[in-house]
């Protein structure tokens, strides 16, 4: 004899739902993806402060930086989507969806600027190679998470 189990909760996902009826929590969790968002951007302008592109270490240290920023970052955008889609709101989606294009094309700008000047950073810090090469590593790994 089959047993049918009922889906509880199918009926809250139903896209014919008056935007009055969706649970508000969709609307918190939106809201506290444009604050996850913005943290995640002043993160980055945190790392942009001393902006010196004239020397390659610097300029590693601030890509390596600016990748260190971006879980927080790729999190915002991740729930201003997930609360967009659930809540009925495509401007919402839409500008997670074009936020998350931006930000991969600069994550891929910060990637190659790595791989650049990771030779001038490691001739820079002769003692300091060891730390070089993990972060790299470590920036790398992190760039090619956030971008899948």
């Amino acid at each position: 004899m089959a047993r049918t189990i009922p889906i509880v909760g199918a009926g809250e996902l139903s896209r014919t739902q008056t935007g009055e009826n969706r649970p508000r929590a969709w609307r918190l969790v939106t809201r506290f993806g444009v604050l996850f968002l913005a943290a995640g951007l002043i993160d980055i302008g945190f790392a942009l402060v001393p902006l010196n592109f004239s020397n390659a270490a610097l300029r590693f240290t601030t890509a390596a930086s600016l990748l260190g920023g971006w879980p927080i970052l790729a999190v915002g955008l991740v729930a201003m989507l997930v609360g967009g889609l659930f809540e009925g709101r495509p401007i919402v989606v839409r500008l997670a969806v074009l936020l998350h294009g931006v930000f991969l094309a600069l994550l891929v700008i910060a990637v190659v600027i790595l791989m650049v000047d990771r030779g001038a950073a490691l001739a820079a810090a002769q003692q300091a190679a060891r730390a070089v090469n993990v972060g790299f590593l470590r920036a790398l790994a992190t760039a090619l998470c956030f971008a899948m």
